[in-house]
């Protein structure tokens, strides 16, 4: 069947509905018959959901229906009104209580937005620009790719060139769980009138919550975690493989972290690997380029899209900026004493009996080359067939 946000001129293709204004907003709520809804109330509307066609109709729609719900006796525990209010004060005091629990877990939208929190787990490098744009007040620059897979998902808007959220529910709410990344969302028991009225805005197939035991960032770093970056490569080695395009990886490895750790202590030593994952992140111009933290002190960077010669350009560049931040570590045998780092690089282009196996195992065996003839350098592996 032909779904509401589909063309019958382009089946399957994504209709994506203009905003609302101000004006349209104030005209539906009369066509809700939501005569109390005023200009403040409106207002509102907009500032919180940014005039999005289906946030703004549920929002009406629960408004609409508000006097049953106050007189739900299921209902009525939760929102309790003074006896002496009218029923003007009560459906004001029912709209102040639906925008301050618009995006937490006891509102409305909350199967909606968990539903978009899995998606985004599910896809880091989706996360990681959701981040940019929390961090930052202003619009961002994204490649056309990343732009159409945020946009799918209905939760930024452009401007120009650039992107940045949408409206203020999804900034409160990512800004909870995606700069927190030690919080989870757990399963809860909805009222049942919340639930139905939930209903209407389920556009995404929730899936399963991560278990609390597996991190998607890196708790010391704020980079992608193993766990995450073991996906990410599997979803580009299919990707390059489709595309038959290059698909380079650099593992990474900071020279005698040990013996750093041992002089300068365990604190130092975590300050030390956070510059390190900062600078090699500054080194990855491109968005769907990905940095991880793959063992203690080793790192790992995935380069869609990149051959050899470009994958060990971006490698000898983190080998000079790590070097650059002149960290003193004293007690390596190399010259000058500071936090220098190995580097291997691996590239395929995937195809025939190869896997992501061949091209970690090429990457890793470079790096270990580069242990062997001193440190400090930057060496290539060549990926063979399983």
């Amino acid at each position: 069947p032909l779904k509401l946000t589909q063309s019958p001129f382009s089946i399957g293709l994504p209709l994506n509905l203009p905003a609302l204004n101000y004006q349209q907003v104030q005209a539906l709520a009369l066509r809700y018959g939501l005569e109390w809804v005023n200009d403040a109330e409106v207002r509102q509307l907009m500032d919180v959901f940014g005039g999005h066609p289906y946030l703004i109709q549920l929002a009406l729609y629960y408004l609409k229906y508000s006097d049953s719900i106050l007189l739900n006796p299921a209902f009525s525990s939760l929102t309790p009104t003074p006896t002496s209010a009218t029923h003007t004060d009560q459906q004001q005091q029912l709209f102040a209580r639906f925008i301050r629990q618009a995006a937490t877990e006891s509102g409305i939208y909350s199967d909606y937005l968990r539903g978009l929190l899995s998606t985004l787990n599910q896809e880091p490098q989706l996360a990681a620009m959701i981040r940019q744009m929390l961090l930052r007040d202003h619009p961002i620059e994204l490649e056309p790719l990343q732009i159409h897979q945020l946009a799918s998902l209905g939760i930024v808007k452009l401007e120009g060139d650039r992107v940045t959220l949408s409206c203020d529910l999804y900034r409160q709410y990512f800004s909870k769980y995606l700069l927190n990344p030690e919080l989870r969302v757990e399963p809860k028991v909805q009222p049942k009138v919340a639930l139905h009225l939930a209903k209407p805005i389920q556009y995404f197939p929730l899936r399963s919550l991560p278990s609390p035991e597996i991190s998607y960032i890196d708790d010391l770093t704020e980079i992608v975690s193993r766990y995450s970056f073991d996906h990410c490569l599997q979803r580009e080695w299919r990707r390059a493989a489709r595309e038959q395009q290059h698909l380079s990886l650099i593992f990474g490895d900071v020279d005698f972290f040990q013996l750093y750790n041992d002089l300068y202590g365990q604190l130092a030593g975590d300050r030390c690997l956070q510059k390190i994952a900062m600078v090699i992140q500054n080194c990855t111009l491109r968005p769907a380029d990905v940095v991880a933290r793959y063992r203690e002190e080793e790192f790992v960077v995935a380069l869609p899209g990149t051959g050899i010669e470009g994958a060990m350009h971006v490698a000898e560049r983190i080998r000079e900026q790590v070097i650059e931040l002149a960290i003193p570590h004293s007690a390596s045998p190399l010259r000058p004493s500071v936090v220098t780092i190995s580097l291997g690089v691996a590239s395929t282009v995937p195809q025939g009996r190869k896997d992501t196996a061949s091209l970690v195992e090429a990457a890793n065996h470079a790096l270990n080359e580069a242990k062997v003839q001193g440190r400090n350098r930057v060496t290539l592996g060549e990926v063979v067939e399983a």
